[in-house]
């Protein structure tokens, strides 16, 4: 998707994102450390908004949704998106919790039969029990993911939508004292696709004194499940997750340069000294409104703010107006007389 989107607004989102970015000092306490460089900080909620605004994107984040935007391009291309942030050498990533469903369709209780055993979650009895519990995730994760199609707002569904993970990735801390090390933040992208049941592979317990916790793949992506908080993980090093690093699925590095005085840019933002700018309306669209006879909202039939009466030259130019050559539009003529009548009207009753 990031190939295809468009240069100017995709260097819009860079701007926000970085300048943003910029700020991190403000957001995090100092290092001890005077060489140390904090590592930039990313906020997924103006993430979101950014990429929106840029992208003219919908988002997508309502209920229980799987995804946060939709985007429609120039080309007819339609893509549906999960939005992350997360750092650069960051593992496993939270993609979903099943802490309700977990309880009601009792998944603690083939954790234990697996514990019960005592054999470090590795004989073919474990594996089997892995496997049973990988696939109701699998199921349940797979039906949100088709809810989710079904509620999209920005388009309907359809074949031609592709789902991706959108992700930004800050680096971490950097060393003044090496300099080629610069703050930075990675783009990344991977497809976001459904857990394919018939290509489930059990990997194992994360570690032979965790067996609650326990990692399959799909051939697609590599995912670990948490019991105690019933979270889905997956892997973004490679697009498999079978990469060496998250960097795997980069597109675009950004670097990041962060202002001198953070705080004294806030401190300034409504100080007595900010000059207002000014609104330059070039072109206005606005609802219709109902107009009176009489106001000061038309200029034909509004009042005048002094009396109007024969001495006037005023009325004598409404006479003379009113007998103009009637060669004139006679919608026109008609209008003028009707108007030129009511002031006249008006006179006669002074």
């Amino acid at each position: 998707m990031w190939k295809l989107l468009d240069e100017s607004n995709k260097n819009q989102y860079k701007l926000l994102i970085t300048n943003f970015a910029s700020l991190s000092e403000a957001f995090a306490q100092k290092s001890s450390d005077d060489n140390i460089i904090i590592a930039p900080i990313i906020n997924s909620k103006f993430q979101e908004a950014s990429f929106k605004k840029s992208f003219n994107a919908t988002i997508e984040d309502i209920g229980n949704s799987s995804y946060d935007a939709s985007v429609k391009l120039a080309n007819g291309s339609k893509y549906i998106i999960g939005i992350k942030s997360f750092g650069v050498k960051s593992g496993f990533q939270k993609i979903a919790q099943f802490k309700k469903d977990s309880q009601q369709d009792e998944w603690g209780s083939i954790i234990e039969r697996i514990k019960k055993r005592q054999q470090d979650g590795s004989n073919d009895e474990d594996f089997d029990d892995y496997l049973e519990l990988a696939k109701k995730i699998a199921v349940l994760r797979n039906k949100r993911i088709s809810s989710s199609k079904s509620q999209l707002q920005g388009f309907d569904f359809d074949s031609q939508v592709e789902a991706v993970y959108h992700v930004l990735m800050p680096s971490g801390s950097v060393n003044k004292n090496k300099h080629n090390d610069e703050p930075y933040i990675l783009v990344g992208e991977t497809s976001y696709s459904s857990i394919d049941l018939k290509h489930l592979q059990i990997i194992g317990p994360t570690k032979s004194n965790m067996l609650q916790n326990f990692q399959f793949t799909d051939g697609q992506h590599l995912y670990q499940y948490n019991s105690a908080d019933s979270q889905l993980l997956m892997s973004f090093k490679g697009h498999n997750g079978n990469g060496m690093s998250n960097e795997d699925i980069g597109v675009e590095k950004w670097p990041v340069t962060y202002i001198e005085d953070p705080f004294k840019l806030f401190a300034n933002l409504n100080s007595e000294t900010t000059k207002p700018v000014d609104d330059h309306i070039s072109q206005s669209v606005t609802f219709m409104i109902k107009i009176e006879r009489r106001s000061g909202f038309n200029a034909w039939y509004g009042s005048p703010k002094t009396k109007l009466d024969k001495n006037d030259s005023r009325y004598h130019r409404i006479v003379s107006l009113s007998q103009q050559d009637t060669s004139l539009p006679s919608d026109w003529l008609s209008k003028f007389n009707r108007v030129a009548f009511d002031v006249f009207h008006q006179i006669k009753k002074r």
